[in-house]
């Protein structure tokens, strides 16, 4: 978990102090005022929390995702069919969002009852893909997310 923990940490302060892209650590930030797109993925909860801690002052949006296999495409099904609809939808992203993307394990980890994103109150995530805005508690899932209009929507609500 140390490794995960500071990949998160220095993923935040590439975009803090260099105000750029960081191809060290893949992240990708705009100009201020500009939505921030964080590329590390995140894999534990506690560096799931640690984010939001960061980001607690933007709108802060969580793409749960099935983590990806040696070819680098997910495991799960329904992430790979949802993945462009996902990557296109980012375009509408507010200019007051951050949006991080959770890798919740593979087929097996997430397939257990005590996945930490299922059971953890605030993530409570049922199925996979689901875009979940941080607060208000939001979310797109299932079918849903296949249709870029419901994304759009998660990103307009305030």
């Amino acid at each position: 978990m140390k490794v995960a923990s500071y990949s998160v940490l220095l993923a935040l302060f590439c975009a803090v102090r260099l105000g750029g892209d960081c191809s060290f650590c893949s992240i990708k930030t705009m100009e201020s005022g500009s939505p921030i797109i964080v590329k590390q993925p995140i894999e534990s909860l506690s560096d799931l929390l640690k984010a939001v801690e960061y980001y607690k002052n933007w709108r802060i949006f969580v793409l749960y995702f099935g983590t990806p296999q040696s070819d680098g495409q997910s495991w799960c099904p329904d992430c790979r069919e949802a993945k462009p609809t996902i990557d296109e939808a980012l375009k509408y992203l507010p200019y007051n969002g951050v949006f991080l993307t959770v890798y919740v394990g593979d087929r097996a980890t997430w397939k257990d009852p005590q996945n930490e994103f299922r059971t953890y109150p605030k993530c409570s995530v049922q199925s996979i893909p689901t875009i979940d805005q941080w607060e208000p508690h939001n979310r797109v899932s299932g079918d849903n997310i296949l249709h870029i209009i419901n994304i759009q929507n998660l990103f307009a609500d305030k």
